[in-house]
């Protein structure tokens, strides 16, 4: 865990809205390849509260095209509606 969480929290919250590439590999460097960062970090995006929630949508939107699945493994809401309550 990160010394600083807050701080995590914060770089963390940011990759996600600008959906950066650079911070996911260093995160995830096993990834197999950049299709899968992608995916992951707009599953992650879905799912997180504290990212605005047009950003929310168009992850869904993206996830949706994409025939994923949430991070859980379970369906994607319906387009429009967008996962509450503790997530990430």
């Amino acid at each position: 865990m990160p010394v600083n969480f807050e701080k995590y929290i914060q770089d963390r919250n940011q990759a996600l809205t600008n959906l950066d590439m650079e911070w996911a590999r260093k995160q995830m460097p096993d990834a197999s390849n950049d299709f899968v960062l992608l995916m992951t970090m707009h599953k992650a995006r879905y799912e997180c509260f504290h990212i605005a929630e047009n950003l929310r949508h168009q992850s869904a939107n993206w996830l949706h095209i994409n025939n994923c699945n949430r991070l859980d493994g379970t369906p994607l809401l319906p387009l429009g509606a967008l996962p509450f309550g503790g997530g990430l």
